[in-house]
């Protein structure tokens, strides 16, 4: 087999950047590397004689667009091993709404197949998810999705790369907050990521002993949440009060000055912000990452050519179809039932832990 023979298999990283997306990267090299040296020193009597060749596309869906195609050579080789110990991601990545065109994703197919590509890796959120479904319906190629992203709110996989390593740098933080408050006798109300989902905040606040969490699944208005603290600062003669939420719920520097005014507590707002995302994944992320890669690379030596997404699921990866990935939907009793248990640590009695 020649080197034109071989099969090019893409792999891209969309949306927000997540420590780990670079060991996805890695694990899917070496194992296309692997499985090609594999084919090649192969007995006679074997029929499976393919050499795999992974092609690194810059940018994003963006990258695609543009023509942004990198193969791998001796300086890729050192950087793809030296990306394994870095967060962000090495072949960079985008937000490119221009996509949910249908003309600029059939130039993108175009391009694909100019190139020669016969796979697609893609590794990101739901929004990246999206998007490779159409370039599978739209091209008929096998592509497969890797849930990446800090936030965890990919509802067919129990765990997304870069979430563990996001929720150290929190609760880390949070242990830095709650020194200061302590110090100063302040009460301290800390913003993390997440969007819609309020997984960072609830396990942060878990695990960093925090006073109070408020996210989109508990449904505490601002009202409701100024006057909660005022009565657990009052009750219980707290020396500080750290609160963690989700974005988008309040504007924190406003909340901040009404509950000062209601407490006559000398009271701070915290928006954690980009720190977040950045940072040497965690060995959770590592690992779940590394055999995402292996995963998605073994699915296309195999004879099921459909297309698919990973997912993590009782503590087994699983193949789910794109479509079945999307419409996988939301827990919220899930988060419900976690809050109302970060609430009861907190004293405050709700219906779900009565």
């Amino acid at each position: 087999m020649n080197d034109t023979d071989k099969i090019r298999i893409g792999i891209l990283t969309s949306g927000g950047d997540a420590p780990g997306m670079n060991n996805v990267i890695n694990g899917v090299y070496k194992t296309l590397r692997s499985m090609s040296f594999e084919n090649s020193k192969a007995g006679t009597g074997s029929t499976d004689k393919r050499k795999f060749e992974l092609v690194l596309i810059k940018n994003g869906y963006k990258g695609l667009y543009e023509s942004e195609f990198q193969t791998i050579n001796a300086q890729w080789i050192q950087l793809i091993d030296l990306g394994t110990q870095m967060g962000g991601t090495i072949i960079g990545s985008a937000r490119f709404k221009e996509f949910e065109n249908e003309a600029t994703r059939k130039k993108c197919i175009d391009i694909l197949r100019k190139e020669n590509i016969k796979g697609l890796i893609a590794i990101g959120g739901d929004g990246t998810t999206t998007g490779l479904q159409k370039i599978s319906v739209e091209s008929g190629m096998q592509c497969i999705g890797i849930p990446g992203t800090i936030d965890n709110d990919v509802n067919s996989s129990e765990f997304t790369v870069g979430f563990d390593t996001a929720l150290n740098t929190i609760v880390e933080n949070l242990d830095k907050i709650r020194q200061t408050a302590d110090s100063h006798s302040r009460i301290m109300i800390v913003e993390t990521m997440g969007r819609e989902c309020g997984d960072l905040a609830l396990h942060a606040a878990a695990a960093a002993n925090c006073d109070l969490v408020a996210t989109k699944d508990l449904n505490i208005l601002e009202p409701a949440l100024i006057e909660l603290i005022k009565q657990m600062y009052t009750k219980k003669q707290r020396r500080s009060m750290v609160v963690v939420v989700t974005e988008n719920l309040y504007d924190v520097k406003k909340v901040a000055k009404m509950i000062e005014a209601e407490t006559k507590c000398e009271t701070r707002s915290v928006v954690l912000g980009q720190i977040q995302r950045g940072g040497t994944a965690s060995a959770f992320d590592r690992y779940l990452a590394t055999m995402m890669g292996v995963f998605a690379a073994e699915r296309f030596a195999n004879s099921n050519k459909s297309s698919i997404c990973v997912g993590l699921q009782g503590n087994r990866l699983v193949a789910i179809e794109i479509q079945d990935a999307l419409n996988t939907p939301k827990t919220p009793e899930k988060n419900s039932a976690l809050a109302a248990k970060v609430l009861r640590l907190s004293g405050i009695i709700t219906k779900k832990n009565i």
